[in-house]
């Protein structure tokens, strides 16, 4: 499986569920593998709850607050992301977060081509809600079909 994008090729990749952390230039960043198993879903979640108390401590150390709310949003597009991947790929999945002043990059690349499956806002379905929830909640989507699978990008802002 390749690399979300050329900047991210220095992070080091670790093993499966595992999520490694870095800062270069300033630029907070965390980027882990996670494999098919349920237990990969709370693990990216505790990557993600990890990365943003790390960014929370560093922007307080700076004066600077987050976007209330933010960390819990950041959690839960985490957890639809890689819960698609999960649910729709052969796996594993590659998940990056990488925050710059103003916002959050949520990666997640995985083995499948295929493109999500976007639906109509409906209140009375059950499930498939997750689309609208990203959408709702992120200031930027981008999909990225690749030789390996595909890329999704999501950028959500952090700064009051």
């Amino acid at each position: 499986m390749g690399g979300p994008e050329p900047d991210d090729a220095d992070a080091q990749q670790a093993g499966a569920g595992q999520a490694d952390g870095q800062r270069n230039h300033g630029v907070a960043r965390h980027t882990g593998h996670f494999g098919t198993g349920h237990g990969s879903i709370a693990s990216a979640r505790q990557m993600a709850d990890t990365f943003m108390r790390a960014l929370s401590e560093r922007r307080s150390a700076q004066g600077l607050d987050l976007l209330p709310g933010a960390a819990q949003d950041i959690l839960l597009v985490v957890s639809e992301l890689v819960t698609n991947s999960i649910r729709h790929t052969a796996g594993p999945c590659l998940l990056s977060l990488r925050a710059d002043d103003d916002t959050v990059r949520i990666s997640v690349h995985d083995s499948s081509r295929a493109l999500p499956e976007f639906f109509a806002p409906d209140p009375t379905r059950i499930g498939r809600h997750g689309w609208e929830i990203i959408n709702q909640l992120c200031s930027r989507v981008r999909i990225t079909p690749d030789p390996d699978g595909k890329l999704i990008e999501v950028w959500l802002p952090i700064s009051p």
